[in-house]
């Protein structure tokens, strides 16, 4: 497995054995799921591996599994922080990742965007014995209709199943911040759209297991390069909380500097190798020839408009163009309206007329 060879260091992996001895604290995501938080269950599968080897493989730093899914979905511009200590926790991690994803939508673009700027907190937890992994993510997808009314809450669990397979369960829930006319619509296409997206999700993972899909390591982990911020030092940030956007420097670790974050040397664990395919059968990913360095893209807000920006620019000019569209859809309305009594002021005059000739 020339992966396993190359691969570089990766924080949660290299802290695995050290983290078995501390204290859970009530930062630390906890082991057993709350249905009440997360009440539809958008996935459910059993994957040919085992838990470290799951996390190895999809969510480490240097697993560039994450660039060939957005990529298969059409997003751009993806950015992923390292994970780092959650801020009061013992056990768990936190990073950020932001992508631009296109939009459904069979409006206009002069009345919705085509694509919506998503940033996702995503904090997780692995333990070793017994081999578990949890992952929460909060979702929020910032330039569509509503989008901040709501937020996209998930949480992964993997389990081991058998010696070799382990069981993969994604459940679900739409968080509304504020009240929204449309809040059940919005709910139920999102659970939709989530148990679309983490099918394909499985798909693309078993096609890796197997050795059809071929995972190349992220450049960027190979160059080793490691940023700090100290916008989100605060310890105010909590597993599935969102960080405003001008605090935010996706190019920079999350969530750092920890007093707990110590260099530890856990073991890692040894995984098994998947089958190698006949060369037919494996297919490349469209995004290894053309990925870019954390240091080469363009930084993710760039060129976007501020909070403070004039009203013709940003978020209020969606705002702008929805009343734009109101006033016309009323100045229709009010325009059949006065045809409709136009053409009844007609009818009666003939009326008059056909009476005043019978009376004749």
């Amino acid at each position: 497995d020339i992966a396993m060879k190359e691969e570089p260091t990766d924080t949660i992996l290299q802290n695995l054995s050290r983290i078995e001895l501390e204290k859970v604290t009530g930062m630390d995501l906890a082991e057993d799921l709350d249905l009440k938080q997360y009440p539809n269950l958008v996935l459910e599968e059993t994957l040919t591996t085992q838990v470290v080897d799951f996390y190895r493989r999809f969510f480490s730093q240097f697993s560039g599994f994450s660039e060939v899914y957005h990529t298969a979905r059409n997003d751009v511009e993806l950015k992923e922080s390292d994970w780092n200590w959650l801020n009061g926790a013992n056990l768990s991690y936190a990073r950020e990742v932001q992508y631009t994803s296109p939009i459904n939508t069979p409006l206009p673009s002069f009345i919705a965007r085509k694509t919506t700027r998503v940033r996702e907190v995503q904090s997780c937890r692995l333990v070793q014995q017994p081999p578990f992994f949890a992952l929460e993510t909060t979702m929020v997808m910032m330039d569509i209709p509503y989008g901040d009314s709501f937020e996209v809450n998930c949480r992964w669990e993997v389990r081991s199943k058998t010696a070799a397979s382990v069981q993969l369960r994604i459940h679900a829930d739409v968080k509304f911040k504020k009240s929204c006319m449309f809040a059940s619509k919005i709910r139920k296409d999102t659970i939709v759209e989530l148990k679309s997206a983490y099918s394909k999700w499985h798909s693309m993972a078993t096609e890796t297991l197997s050795g059809k899909l071929v995972v190349p390591i992220k450049q960027s982990a190979m160059t080793q390069r490691r940023h700090r911020t100290e916008s989100l030092r605060t310890g105010s940030i909590r597993a599935g909380s969102v960080a405003p956007v001008e605090t935010v420097e996706i190019e920079s670790a999350v969530l750092a500097s920890s007093p707990n974050h110590v260099g530890g040397h856990g073991s890692r664990n040894s995984s098994l190798t998947p089958p190698t395919p006949p060369a037919s059968q494996v297919r490349q990913p469209s995004f290894v020839n053309r990925v870019q360095t954390v240091d080469e893209q363009r930084p993710f807000n760039a060129n976007l408009p501020s909070d403070d920006a004039p009203w013709w620019r940003g978020e209020s000019m969606w705002g702008v163009g929805k009343i734009a569209l109101m006033v016309f859809v009323a100045f229709v309305l009010i325009s059949i309206g006065n045809n409709l009594l136009g053409v009844n002021a007609a009818l009666n005059d003939m009326r008059k007329v056909a009476g005043a000739c019978s009376a004749l």
